[in-house]
């Protein structure tokens, strides 16, 4: 299938690329609403750009006539084997179709030239990794970790996204994709310091072999009373508890914000799970009990406010 080069720009209300956002949650979808991912292989596209796999290579060079006794223990990220050797005639050959045979998530690879078993991962990114233990003349070099971006798709905020995680201490402010033709409608949600949506453009890819650039921009001012409701009731409830210290009434408060902000109760704790997640995502289990505090209160909150 023939395609177009994409370059997707997340920038300010004043146009200025961003340079501060950590996590970014990427929607690409046809203007029907089909996410691209779910028909083309982008997310495949995106980690072969982004990422690299994890992956192993055994450095021995040499026949194998004495490996009685001996064990490999492979783990991965969703799997893990331990080869018994059992008999002084494993050649490297023997054990590479056993470990071909076993593993669905890794390729297995041997190198008659140079007599070598090479282990890469299917999966790439900072999360992927081989782990190799070996009490045998088999000597396997040091796993090298996936590296590069974290590649993974989900369900966030009524929309099907790429997640898109950069390893630590790196931010992000641009992704280049090669789409089909199509209309499509594209927006993401960009982590920067606060959570936030960014404009949503509509781009028509009529023919292949062309170029493209969106930008994505975040809204200068949110809306007041839907940005101020999880500030101010995280405030009073770990901050200012002693104000209103019964949480029956902290609820009432809550519910009135709610009314003021035209949020429902199912819409309140979905948001309130979500960053929840983003808490936890950056190792915050402080901010993940505050948001927890917030929740037992949502959830006395009327069905239908």
């Amino acid at each position: 299938m023939g395609t177009s080069r994409l370059n997707v720009w997340l920038r300010d209300f004043n146009c200025v690329p961003l340079t501060n956002c950590w996590l970014l949650d990427l929607v690409v979808q046809y203007c029907n609403g089909t996410p691209l991912y779910s028909v083309f292989p982008l997310l495949e596209q995106l980690k072969s750009r982004y990422a690299t796999p994890a992956s192993a290579v055994d450095l021995s060079n040499y026949p194998l006539p004495d490996q009685n006794g001996r064990y490999i223990t492979i783990t991965t990220n969703t799997a893990s084997l331990t080869l018994n050797i059992t008999t002084s005639f494993n050649t490297k050959a023997e054990i590479f179709n056993t470990l071909k045979s076993y593993f669905n998530n890794v390729n297995v690879n041997l190198d008659f030239e140079n007599d070598q078993i090479v282990l890469t991962s299917l999966e790439k990114g900072p999360s992927q990794y081989i782990n190799i233990i070996t009490d045998s003349d088999i000597q396997f070099s040091t796993p090298t970790p996936g590296s590069g971006y974290e590649i993974a798709t989900r369900y966030y905020h009524g929309a099907y996204r790429i997640k898109i995680h950069p390893p630590a201490g790196q931010y992000i402010n641009h992704v280049e994709l090669d789409v089909p033709p199509g209309c499509y409608r594209i927006w993401a949600r960009c982590c920067h310091g606060k959570n936030e949506e960014t404009s949503t453009v509509m781009l028509p890819v009529e023919s292949c072999g062309t170029c493209h650039s969106v930008n994505l921009i975040l809204p200068e001012v949110m809306n007041c009373s839907q940005n101020v409701i999880y500030p101010l009731m995280d405030k009073l409830a770990n901050d200012y508890m002693q104000a209103i210290p019964e949480v029956n009434d902290q609820a009432l408060v809550f519910r009135g914000v709610a009314l003021i902000a035209g949020l429902g109760r199912e819409q309140i704790l979905n948001e309130l799970e979500e960053r929840k997640q983003d808490a936890l995502l950056i190792d915050r289990t402080d901010l993940a009990a505050r948001v927890d505090t917030l929740i037992n209160i949502a959830q006395l909150l009327p069905t239908c406010l």
